[in-house]
């Protein structure tokens, strides 16, 4: 019998991990490398722990200043 090592599962350190990096505002890649999973499996994992991420924090952190962003529609 061929036993396989299941490396796409989160050990519970990598979870804790996740949640830490997602409330301290990084972004997915930046989780991901961390973590050494790939961006699809930290996104997954992410869902199902029920975190979002912003749209601009999918990719590279965002510096977000006072007043440089507007919402879109807004004048």
């Amino acid at each position: 019998m061929i036993v396989r090592k299941v490396r796409y599962k989160f050990t519970p350190e990598q979870s804790a991990t996740l949640v830490r990096m997602h409330a301290a505002g990084h972004a997915l890649y930046e989780i991901a490398d961390a973590l050494g999973k790939t961006y699809e499996q930290v996104r997954h994992q992410a869902r199902r722990r029920g975190l979002a991420f912003s749209r601009a924090n999918h990719g590279k952190s965002v510096v977000r200043l006072p007043g440089s962003v507007t919402a879109r529609g807004s004048k």
